[in-house]
């Protein structure tokens, strides 16, 4: 006689491996995500293979349904096993980026646990304004407390005191920079209780001094890339592994840790002059991006300087820069990249002060929107020779670390 001894595995759970090492199949398509993801944990305890494979497999599959079906419990044991799912974690959290109310309107939410919550509120690019991010933390904090009255402007001082308490390492990772003024006046100073000093005064001087320039223009840690109306958070990651030049899974929308701040938008029409405006913005810039759309299609098109344009009539060193090509602009995975490989003639503007990349000039940005492209310094990656642009931004890159200091 065999007796297994396994407290961690449930009962049903281990009926289903049983079966699967016995008679080699098993029906999944009766189980709850949750049930996947137990039996992918007990399949790694008794070293199933063939059975992890197929179940990661069908799980894969299923992802949306599942996570909408039970997005707590997917997540509470997704994080608890999280040297199992580390990839599930960051597919599901890129399906939350877009779908945060998959989350936070559920009415568990409140259930998770605080070491949970942290982890999430630390992803960069949800699309949910930021005040209701907040608004759902407050009754999280509440819920800690059966107690209480679940209607937080019941609360006693006494009550508010022991809330802030519970919320001190949480209320550190809410973005109150995309907060509007009507969300901070309604949403935060009737709780002040709750927020530090340092922070109260931050917040009053952000939204009260007119001549403050640390003002937010979007309320959305998802359009931290600026309200570009060509690039994605998606594309933004994609340049973020380019910038440092990682694979394209190493960054993704939720940990993407540069900000693209919008610097120029243009439309093109014909006989303006594109650039008196964008030099000024450029000459401010140290890491810079520009993208164009190309005319008449959905390709994308640009290049990216880590030292930024000065308004000499010369070529400047650049060793990481790089020239990007999507062929469609809605796939990001149709991107090239092409990094310098002359990087002493990497960046310059031209006699009449057009930017240009390149000794060839591999991508000429000219005034006209008759933009030209000639592979020498960097390599051939797609771009045509000639083509008309019909729109272009120019961005600001910054690093998070280097935020406060911009």
């Amino acid at each position: 006689m065999f007796i297994f001894s396994k407290r961690n595995i449930d009962l049903q759970v281990f009926k289903i491996i049983l079966k699967f090492i016995y008679c080699g199949n098993v029906k999944l398509t009766d189980l709850q995500g949750s049930e996947i993801l137990k039996i992918i944990i007990g399949s790694e305890e008794f070293n199933v293979q063939q059975l992890i494979n197929y179940a990661k497999k069908f799980l894969n599959e299923n992802k949306l349904k599942f996570l909408v079906s039970q997005p707590i419990e997917i997540f509470k044991i997704i994080h608890k096993n999280s040297s199992l799912f580390t990839k599930l974690w960051d597919d599901y959290l890129e399906i939350i980026c877009v779908k945060p109310e998959i989350i936070f309107s559920s009415k568990k939410f409140p259930s998770i646990d605080e070491s949970l919550l942290k982890d999430l509120l630390k992803c960069k690019a949800y699309k949910i304004e930021e005040s209701k991010i907040w608004e759902n933390v407050l009754k999280w904090g509440i819920s800690k407390h059966p107690t209480f009255d679940q209607n937080i402007n019941n609360l006693n001082k006494e009550q508010l005191k022991i809330l802030k308490v519970t919320l001190n390492d949480i209320i550190p990772l809410i973005e109150f920079d995309y907060f509007d003024s009507t969300d901070v006046y309604q949403k935060v100073l009737p709780y002040k209780k709750l927020l530090s000093k340092d922070m109260i005064n931050y917040l009053l001087k952000k939204f009260l001094d007119k001549s403050n320039s640390i003002r937010c223009c979007h309320r959305t840690r998802y359009h931290k890339v600026s309200p570009s109306i060509m690039l994605t958070p998606y594309h933004c990651a994609v340049f973020a592994n380019w910038i440092d030049k990682e694979s394209n899974s190493h960054y993704k929308i939720h940990n993407n840790p540069y900000k693209f701040k919008l610097l120029i938008s243009k439309h093109v029409d014909k006989g303006m002059n594109l650039f008196p405006v964008f030099q000024s913005a450029l000459s401010r810039a140290k890491a810079t991006l520009i993208v164009a759309r190309i005319k008449d299609s959905d390709k994308l098109v640009g290049g990216y300087n880590p030292n930024g344009f000065s308004r000499q009539k010369s070529n400047k060193f650049a060793r990481d820069s790089f020239l990007f090509y999507f062929g469609d602009k809605d796939e990001v995975k149709s991107g090239r990249c092409g990094y310098v490989s002359q990087p002493e003639n990497a960046v310059y503007y031209n006699e009449r002060l057009e930017p240009a990349f390149g000794n060839g000039p591999d991508l000429l940005c000219k005034n006209d929107g008759n933009w030209t492209s000639k592979p020498t310094s960097y390599p051939s990656i797609g771009i045509p020779s000639n083509f008309e642009i019909l729109h272009y931004e120019a961005f600001q890159v910054i690093k998070d670390c280097e935020i406060s200091n911009v």
